[in-house]
């Protein structure tokens, strides 16, 4: 019961976060996709960015974060690891 107020100041810093990002991903949402500080149109991002996953190591000895590029305002990436399956995230006030 002692950690309630904690845990609702918790989720509301979340909550504005979110909504922050939601804000971000709605001004940029005409925006192309970046990859490699390149801006890509739409019909070039899949064979971009394969060439972008292809030039990563197959294996790594510990948790390596690769960001790729940027949508809709917010940074996306992939988290490579060692001994567990490659996990995506995207980025901004919050990390998802």
């Amino acid at each position: 019961m002692l950690d309630l107020p904690t845990t609702i100041a918790g989720l509301s810093g979340r909550l504005s976060n979110l909504t922050a990002d939601e804000a971000t991903a709605t001004a940029h949402a005409d925006d192309s996709i970046k990859i490699a500080e390149r801006n890509c149109l739409g019909e070039d991002v899949p064979a971009i960015l394969a060439g972008q996953l292809d030039s990563l190591p197959p294996f790594v000895r510990e948790t390596t974060r690769v960001p790729l590029g940027v949508y809709r305002g917010l940074q996306f990436g992939i988290v490579l690891h060692s001994q567990f399956p490659t996990d995506v995230y995207l980025e901004g006030a919050v990390t998802r």
